[in-house]
């Protein structure tokens, strides 16, 4: 058995409705910075829009920004350390 702290605060209880309300608010402040950033950096989520129909430019903005992040940069650093690479 753990013997109890002197001087320590209890914590308040708090009911399930304060409980829910408080934890509600910091799970929409760490996510929305996620969705907001997701049609930008997520390869997975700008192509969905192609098998949905016709994009909207916006959508067609996310799509290249997230191809030239993904695939013409790593494509271009490969590139240079394969052609500054010496022939052995």
């Amino acid at each position: 058995m753990v013997p109890a702290r002197t001087g320590a605060r209890a914590r308040p209880q708090l009911g399930p409705r304060r409980r829910s309300r408080r934890f509600n608010a910091e799970k929409k402040v760490l996510t929305e910075p996620a969705a907001c950033l997701q049609p930008w950096v997520s390869l997975n989520y700008a192509q969905s829009a192609l098998f949905e129909g016709t994009l909207t430019s916006a959508q067609w903005a996310h799509l290249a920004v997230t191809a030239t992040m993904w695939l013409v940069l790593p494509a271009m650093v490969g590139l240079r350390l394969v052609l500054r690479s010496d022939v052995k």
